[in-house]
């Protein structure tokens, strides 16, 4: 631009020297000619003049605050940041109402932008049930894209009925930044007071949707300790069941003890192993686990002492 105000400029000159020595020799139409022409290419040559002076102080501007230049590394943390994550909506649908029963189905429905894959489920009326092994991870699908959903059977309509509560948890794989991710996803749902109709959806009261890696003794204590505790303190036999993981977020071990007069849970990552004592009995019952990032915990008592611990499907009893 500044190229184009210099000849511009040049033009211009020239033409107002033709237009002196038109008038000087008597051609007055030409030389009125060659001086409006002379003024517009005066007029653009200013416009180009001024153009070029505002592009060089922007120029200088973004050199000075970089506001112009983009860093690779800042574009890859930003597609980083903005990676879609899995996301699952889970529904407890009464089918019918009986007496002492009220049998349902769980409903399960991909509302996050990614498929999921190896979609296990575990279903309990609570946390602290009756004595006997844990129920297992019972497969629900192989392959749910988004937007997709699946049902599954109540397994315990009588427990429902006399609970009025209902833990779903999920374990799924997602496919995330070129890498097969482990998820977690737990629901408790809480039947509303008065009566049920049929087909009537209720929505989880609580839930937590978290990856293998970030599941932490802070959010087990939502989900697990208080009924761990309160199952300790309260009742004479009982089976709990959670997941952990063998670090929390700072990478330290994450410990768990939970104790009261009467029983003492324990479990190290550190040792790879976990104890549950209970009294009468004074000897605990203790198995050792093979290091893994996350395990499914699982242990039982009655009046008489422990009865069973159990660590990712392998158990000891006593």
């Amino acid at each position: 631009m500044e190229i184009a105000a210099y000849i511009i400029g040049t033009a211009v000159v020239i033409l107002g020297l033709l237009s002196a020595a038109f008038f000087s020799v008597g051609h007055r139409d030409l030389g009125l000619w060659t001086t409006c022409f002379a003024i517009v290419l005066a007029v653009i040559g200013g416009f180009c003049w001024y153009q070029s002076i505002v592009w060089k102080r922007d120029e200088s501007a973004s050199n000075q605050t970089g506001s112009g230049v983009l860093e690779p590394k800042a574009l890859s943390d930003q597609a980083e940041i903005q990676q879609p994550t899995p996301h699952l909506q889970a529904e407890l649908i009464i089918n019918s109402v009986t007496d002492g029963a009220i049998p349902f189905h769980v409903r399960i429905t991909n509302i996050g932008d990614l498929d999921i894959t190896d979609v296990k489920i575990n279903q309990n009326a609570t946390v602290v049930r009756s004595t006997g092994p844990p129920s297992p991870m019972l497969p629900l699908i192989k392959m749910l894209p988004k937007r997709g959903h699946v049902s599954m059977k109540g397994i315990d309509p009588s427990g429902l009925a006399e609970i009025r509560q209902f833990y779903a948890t999920l374990t799924f794989k997602c496919l995330r930044n070129g890498e097969v991710n482990d998820f977690l996803a737990s629901y408790r749902f809480v039947l509303p007071e008065g009566a049920l109709t049929p087909q009537q959806v209720i929505a989880p009261r609580d839930f937590i949707e978290t990856t293998g890696h970030e599941l932490t003794a802070e959010v087990l204590g939502d989900e697990a300790n208080t009924s761990i505790s309160d199952g300790f303190a309260t009742r004479p036999v009982g089976t709990i069941s959670f997941w952990t993981t063998e670090k929390n977020k700072t990478g330290e071990a994450n410990y768990i003890k939970i104790a009261n007069d009467t029983r003492t849970f324990c479990y190290d990552p550190v040792a790879h192993k976990i104890w549950l004592s209970s009294k009468p009995v004074s000897e605990a019952l203790m198995m050792s686990f093979e290091p893994k990032d996350r395990h499914y915990i699982a242990f039982t008592w009655d009046e008489s002492g422990p009865l069973f611990v159990s660590v990712d499907g392998n158990s000891k009893t006593r």
